[in-house]
């Protein structure tokens, strides 16, 4: 009886590739239920508008205005709304202590055009807020101290990536 001598050599190569389709195949299933994704997510690209405006404190008639920051989106897709897997907001004093500015609105989108406002609430020098409503501003403070604020709005949804930066003196 004669054995072919390559007979053992293509069981051992067929044994090695099932154990890495398996392999695969639990990699693939695997990442699907760990929420990693197979596409990239595309980067959020808007345009915002920033402005230093001054508002009164409405909550003292007749106290003198601060100052509050006004911004709006231009153009772009519509990030999702402040807060946690959001569009978050960041303030950095001159001395270099970053802030994370609280939401006091709820939504889901912003939207092309829509306002909005943030302003320091009296009592915390860290208690930053932003609010859709200027009318509702009240007990606002001073931005101290004083100089070159850097006004930053992130993406953290889609690709946590800076969507603006930009510098302000208060």
């Amino acid at each position: 009886m004669h054995h072919d001598p390559d007979q053992a050599v293509s069981e051992v190569i067929g044994t090695v590739l099932m154990v890495a389709m398996v392999v695969m195949v639990a990699g693939i299933i695997a990442a699907m239920l760990f929420g990693m994704p197979f596409i990239p997510q595309k980067p959020t690209l808007a345009s915002f508008s920033v402005e230093i405006i001054q508002v009164t404190n409405s909550t003292e008639p007749g106290a003198q205005a601060v100052p509050a920051i006004s911004f709006h989106q231009v153009s772009g897709a519509e990030p999702a709304f402040f807060g946690a897997n959001g569009t978050n907001i960041l303030l950095s004093d001159p001395s270099g202590i970053t802030y994370t500015v609280i939401p006091a609105i709820t939504g889901t989108k912003i939207k092309v055009g829509e306002q909005f406002f943030v302003f320091r609430k009296q009592g915390s020098p860290g208690n930053f807020q932003v609010t859709n409503n200027q009318s509702s501003i009240c007990g606002n403070g001073q931005f101290t101290p004083h100089g070159t604020w850097h006004f930053t709005i992130t993406d953290e949804k889609e690709s946590n990536i800076v969507i603006l930066q930009q510098d302000l003196t208060l």
